[in-house]
């Protein structure tokens, strides 16, 4: 596996070997409450999650790089241990002198990792992890402890899922703000048109991969992709599969991740995800249903269609 990196390793274009997964999750009894994941047999895994999803049982087998993230000045506090930390206490790995509790990052960046075992434990209503990753070069073990040095890992899968999925297709700015690849910030005009012409990977910074968009000026920008969704764009496949679901009128507002008045539950659902709070009224004889959503914002549905639509104080 090699990456080239690009001015003074600003960032790297990663050229990585396909990374395909067989793989079963093989669940070991118990002990204490902790649960060990091994790989066995054979699962597809389509590397579509980020590593930074909390369930990390679903990377056992796949190889990470770790490329490093904001944390790469001062070191990697409370992450990289020589054992399994669930089981007891365990020393720092490569801790910095004078430093306690922190990694080295030269000791631990730029290497490729193989996720070998996972363990979980209970933790009030989340889990506590820890996962033995292994030095494919070195063949070195070393105990994470996910956190905040989680962001510093690229899952090898994702990376070349995102450039088969994403390289060549045309995106449509959403008029948020930006980076520019060369650093510094613009807005894009919403409706414009980009185009993805690659997949990077910024070393020591917590955005990692991310995919890189021109417009027809020669405008470059950045974007993190989440699966088939990237921030600030919206893919024009999307676009079109939204509208051939959901008709012409609403289907590219909900590609958008826009809402609307008389639009359905599975539009609004599909636009801005489930709600975390659902609730139901009886208003002089009809029945409304309320969505709560982060950030104050609220759907109000009668007859099973978008009544109103309430951010803070303001309507729209």
């Amino acid at each position: 596996m090699k990456f080239t990196h690009i001015k003074n390793m600003s960032y790297a274009i990663m050229v990585l070997m396909p990374c395909t997964l067989n793989a079963q999750l093989n669940i070991i009894a118990p002990e204490d409450g902790v649960k060990e994941y091994t790989v066995a047999n054979s699962e597809p895994y389509d590397s579509l999650i980020p590593f930074y999803d909390p369930h990390f049982t679903k990377f056992l087998g796949q190889t990470l790089f770790m490329h490093g993230s904001d944390e790469h000045k001062i070191g990697y506090y409370d992450a990289f241990f020589t054992g399994n930390i669930l089981k007891g206490k365990h020393e720092v790995y490569r801790q910095m002198e004078g430093r306690t509790g922190y990694t080295d990052p030269e000791a631990v960046t730029g290497k490729y990792y193989d996720v070998i075992k996972v363990w979980t434990q209970p933790a009030g209503k989340y889990f506590n992890y820890c996962l033995l990753l292994r030095d494919n070069k070195t063949g070195e073990d070393i105990y994470f402890k996910p956190g905040t040095a989680t962001r510093a890992f690229t899952c090898v899968g994702f990376y070349d899922k995102m450039k088969t999925m994403h390289v060549g297709s045309t995106f449509e700015a959403l008029g948020t703000n930006v980076k520019r690849l060369e650093g510094g910030i613009i807005r894009t005009e919403k409706g414009e048109e980009y185009r993805c012409i690659d997949i990077g990977l910024e070393m020591n910074k917590n955005d990692g991969a991310f995919i890189i968009l021109e417009n027809s000026s020669g405008d470059k920008v950045k974007s993190i992709p989440f699966g088939r969704t990237v921030t600030g764009f919206v893919s024009k496949d999307i676009i079109k599969e939204m509208s051939k679901s959901f008709g012409d009128k609403f289907g590219p507002q909900i590609a958008r991740g826009d809402i609307d008045i008389a639009m359905t539950e599975e539009m609004v659902a599909t636009a801005w995800g489930r709600p975390y709070r659902v609730e139901q009224a009886e208003v002089k004889g009809k029945t409304f249903n309320y969505w709560y959503y982060p950030n104050n914002r609220y759907v109000t549905f009668q007859n099973g269609k978008v009544l109103r639509i309430q951010q803070i104080d303001s309507y729209w």
